[in-house]
């Protein structure tokens, strides 16, 4: 904006400043320049505040000396180029510009490529600096302070350490919590198995502030990588080496790391080796003592002391470690490490007692053996555990010698905030009734436990006008489970419940028919449940239900009452003996995808044509099914069709109605010949025949308006298609070609 007082400011600051560098020079009314030259610069040069001669001035004057230089009134890009030569030209520090325009956006520009040589052009670097940057537009205070700090990243002689500060220029300046998170992601959680909801549920207790802006900030800065809740936290390597190196100056006098793992521990001790510390693989008591040999005494005997005598104060700053064999971690050292957060343990553990798992642990994943829960700690203390998986080695791997875990504590009810519980490859053949009390816990998975019998009551009506119940629960998986043989009927009071998954359950008969009482259901899974011949009459009363899979189950029918799912948009019934589909199927009117494959349906409702947004359906191996309803063309909404390994011989004169069929693929069906008006199909860009019984490829193909691919295999070719051109004589050979926008491709067969 003009008028303002930008030049006479300009001035002014100019006026006040300019004894303070040895040379200095104001330009104004640059707009009115075509581009400003070293010489213009030169030639408007004062020596503290007075005029000099451009001929008595050199470049080898400018050198080394403080300068300041304002460029008044910038209208173009070009004039700011004048500033890279001018960076380049006083290559020493203590320079200032000063640039006043009408655009911000040029100024801007300025920064960018005063940013893209400071970070010596390497991408990492101008990603993580520019998104900060991006994160302040407009806040050029902030942007003059980043390029500050840039500058001193840059007189860092070793590269490494250079490009680990300039990207903790973005970690500097999050807030301190955000920085903590970071730690954790860089430190900990990348690399594992532990999922992104995982530690944001983690987060939520240790960090009072947490949101998922404090996540969206570190992406956005990409500190780490974008990715959903559901996967494994990742970044790029780089910032990984940097979130580790900042993570081991924890403690007093930044000498102690916040994590510990085989790697850092092996980094704390010394010259410890893993073969050291394995000892020749002895026994697991054995193994959890032994800590290796110590720099004075390679050739003397293994002493058996524990890690907390070596490393008193870095073990108490502990935040987060990450357990495994041959590490020689004990449950002292564990009960040692007092502000323990986050505990991820794969090693066996020989219990010690009075030594347990510290009570601020939030996350604890153990994959060790473990006779006893009661052994390794207290629930009544563990008032944080949020997260806790417990996964039992397979029954083959653990040793007569050893106890296996058979039970499961009543007292596991009293993880008041625990949200998220696993419980896999145990022994035990109930779990306790008081799994109920578990008022906060949203996610339930059993899974791999053979021995499991029963379920617990989820509704507990033990205390008169006090029941107990999994309010919370979202989520439940049960799978690999061979024993079991119902499901409570008390499944149906686990009314937030969203997601429900049972799978390999061979001996399981079906679902309860308080099922019906889940509003809220909108995932459900039934795999390779064997004795699942029916699902309950009143199963349409799930009208939240979204998505259905069901695979490798007895099913031959689906209940009347199926077409009231209302809000179902996804259905896959796989390796079925199912025989039909309800009339009434049409009136599931949101279905969107429809897969049925290597089932004995042998006709689709007339119905079907009601299904007025059903992008893709898929009919697989379904021999019986030897017709498509005449009024399967008034499926407009269509996309794509998969007919394979079906007996349909005949496809409906409406067909041509399926206006928005984007790809259309046909695999050994005994198909007779397309319809006449097949070139109406304007949107089909996709299209394979193979293994159908024709001697020719039909010519309406070719009047196809947006045909772009079009993938052929007929064992039975026997006629020639002169609209093929070139190809042509080379078809009988192959047998499988492919046509992409107009060009010939053969496509070889595999061997």
């Amino acid at each position: 904006m003009g008028g303002i007082g930008k030049s006479t400011l300009a001035r002014l600051v100019f006026n006040q400043l300019n004894q303070e560098f040895e040379y200095s020079c104001f330009i104004s009314d640059v707009k009115l320049k075509p581009g400003i030259t070293l010489e213009e610069v030169l030639n408007a040069m004062h020596h503290y505040g007075e005029r000099m001669n451009y001929n008595e001035l050199t470049w080898r004057h400018l050198t080394g000396r403080k300068v300041l230089v304002v460029l008044d009134d910038v209208a173009k890009y070009e004039h700011l180029q004048i500033l890279g030569v001018l960076a380049s030209q006083l290559s020493s520090k203590g320079h200032r510009y000063i640039v006043t325009s009408r655009d911000v956006a040029l100024l801007a520009e300025e920064f960018v490529e005063r940013v893209v040589k400071l970070c010596n052009g390497l991408p990492l670097s101008l990603e993580v600096v520019g998104k900060y940057l991006r994160e302040n537009k407009g806040k050029e205070k902030i942007w003059e302070k980043s390029v500050d700090a840039l500058h001193n990243c840059v007189n860092i002689p070793n590269f490494k350490e250079r490009l680990w500060d300039i990207l903790q220029f973005s970690y500097d300046r999050l807030s301190g919590e955000a920085k903590e998170i970071f730690l954790d992601c860089a430190s900990f959680f990348v690399g594992s198995s532990w999922r992104l909801r995982e530690a944001k549920v983690a987060w939520q207790l240790l960090y009072s502030n947490f949101t998922d802006d404090f996540w969206e900030s570190l992406v956005n800065t990409s500190l780490v990588y974008d990715v959903k809740d559901d996967d494994s936290m990742k970044m790029h390597e780089q910032m990984q080496d940097l979130g580790t190196k900042l993570a081991m100056c924890s403690g007093d006098g930044g000498n102690c790391s916040r994590t510990w793992n085989e790697k850092i521990l092996s980094k704390a001790l010394g010259t410890f080796s893993t073969e050291h510390w394995s000892g020749g693989r002895k026994s697991s008591s054995e193994r959890s003592s032994s800590y290796g040999r110590s720099n004075a005494g390679r050739n003397s005997r293994k002493q058996k002391i524990s890690v907390s005598h070596q490393l008193p104060e870095c073990i108490e700053a502990v935040i987060a470690l990450r357990l495994e064999e041959p590490m020689p971690i004990t449950m002292e050292d564990i009960s040692n490490m007092r502000v323990l957060r986050y505990l991820d343990s794969s090693k066996d553990l020989t219990p010690i007692p009075g030594k347990r798992i510290p009570p601020g642990v939030v996350l604890l994943r153990w994959r060790g053996q473990m006779a006893s829960i009661a052994d390794m700690f207290d629930p009544d203390e563990m008032n944080v555990l949020a997260v806790f998986h417990l996964e039992a080695p397979s029954l083959h791997e653990v040793p007569d010698s050893f106890g296996r875990l058979h039970q499961l504590p009543r007292t596991l009810g009293q993880l008041s905030k625990l949200q998220k519980l696993e419980i896999c490859g145990t022994e035990v053949d109930e779990l306790p009734t008081t799994m109920s009390n578990l008022y906060n816990l949203q996610q339930l998975g059993i899974m791999k436990n053979e021995k499991l019998r029963s379920l617990p009551n989820f509704w507990d009506l033990s205390l008169p006008g006090n029941p107990s119940c999994l309010l919370q629960l979202r989520h439940l998986l049960i799978t690999e489970c061979d024993q079991l043989d119902m499901l409570h009927t008390s499944l149906g009071h686990l009314q937030a419940l969203r997601r429900l998954g049972i799978s390999r359950c061979r001996r399981v008969g079906g679902l309860p028919d308080s099922v019906e009482h889940l509003s809220q259901l909108e995932h459900l899974e039934l795999i390779e449940c064997e004795e699942i011949c029916s699902l309950p009459d009143n199963f349409g009363n799930l009208t939240s239900l979204e998505t259905l899979h069901i695979s490798l189950c007895s099913l031959r029918s689906l209940p009347d009452s199926f077409s009231k799912l209302s809000n179902l948009t996804k259905l896959s019934l796989l390796k079925c003996p199912l025989t039909n589909l309800p009339k009434e199927f049409g009136n599931l009117t949101r279905l969107e995808t429809l897969t049925l494959r290597d089932g004995h349906v042998s006709i689709l409702p007339d119905s079907l044509s009601s299904l007025g947004n059903l992008k893709e359906l898929e009919i697989s191996n379904c021999p019986d099914l030897t017709n498509l309803p005449r009024s399967f063309g008034t499926i407009t909404s269509l996309t794509k069709l998969t007919l394979s390994n079906c007996g349909v011989s005949i496809l409906p004169k409406s067909f041509r109605k399926l206006l928005k069929l984007d790809e259309l693929v046909i695999l050994s069906c005994p198909l007779n010949g397309l319809p006449n008006d097949f070139q109406k199909l304007a949107a089909l860009r996709f299209l394979t025949l193979i293994e159908v019984p024709w001697t020719s490829v039909p010519t309406c193909i070719k009047f196809l308006p947006s045909l772009h691919t079009l993938t052929v295999k007929l064992p039975e070719l026997t006629e020639q298609c002169e609209w093929l051109g070139q190809g042509l004589s080379m078809i009988r050979s192959y047998n499988r070609f492919c046509i992409r926008n107009g060009e010939f491709h053969l496509i070889e067969e595999e061997p």
